[in-house]
């Protein structure tokens, strides 16, 4: 999972082809791709969450669990908070959250637009390579 490092819940991603020759070259050369990681798990929201939340609907990526010693950690980031952009990019779900990163450059850091605590936040967060 390319957030966080155990899945959440059986959902399963397809890979375009175009994203899975360039790593089949990396193994048959014997290296190991680096992949964009944050450390964090999240989850969709539907409208009952959002009004909880005090958001006008159900967009954005609620971080379920953050793990420890991982960028997401080291961020800020907690448990209820919701990803609503990862640098320019909008985040109106976690496979949004997924696409962005996937484009993100390693140790780079880059702004996470969030809602906390019925605020708008923005907080840097650099994506390490997944452990």
């Amino acid at each position: 999972n390319l957030i966080g490092g155990q899945p959440e819940g059986g959902v399963g991603l397809a890979v375009p082809i175009e994203d899975a020759l360039p790593v089949l070259e990396l193994l048959k050369r014997g290296q190991h791709p680096r992949q964009p990681w944050l450390g964090l798990a999240v989850q969709a929201l539907d409208s009952t969450l959002a009004a909880a939340f005090g958001l006008p609907g159900p967009e954005g990526a609620l971080v379920t669990r953050v793990q420890e010693d991982s960028p997401a950690s080291r961020a800020g980031i907690r448990p209820g908070d919701v990803i609503l952009s990862f640098g320019e990019r909008p985040v109106a779900d976690p496979l949004a959250l997924i696409e962005a990163l996937r484009a993100a450059a390693l140790d780079k850091p880059v702004s996470l637009g969030m809602f906390r605590d019925g605020k708008r936040i923005a907080l840097p967060i650099v994506p390490g390579s997944m452990p």
